[in-house]
């Protein structure tokens, strides 16, 4: 996982295509980290870790510029290719 990480240039880390499965199916949902968790059979606390490396991937620090990230039409293709 760190050597993944390492061997990214900074535009990948900051593009939706960097997100794991999972941390874009939490970032997807778009509901309290409780509902997701409920959704998802994880607990609250998975969902929260699955957001923080997103965000910190995204190089942003909130919902609402995730969602943005999210609906961005590069994030459009690199969601489509996963």
């Amino acid at each position: 996982m760190f050597g993944e990480i390492m061997h990214m240039t900074v535009a990948q880390s900051h593009s939706v295509g960097a997100l794991t499965h999972a941390e874009r199916r939490v970032a997807l949902h778009g509901h309290s980290n409780r509902q997701i968790a409920q959704t998802l059979f994880i607990t609250t606390k998975t969902v929260e870790t699955h957001l923080a490396r997103a965000y910190r991937k995204l190089a942003i620090t909130s919902r609402r510029q995730l969602g943005d990230a999210l609906a961005s039409p590069s994030a459009q293709l690199s969601t489509e290719d996963a």
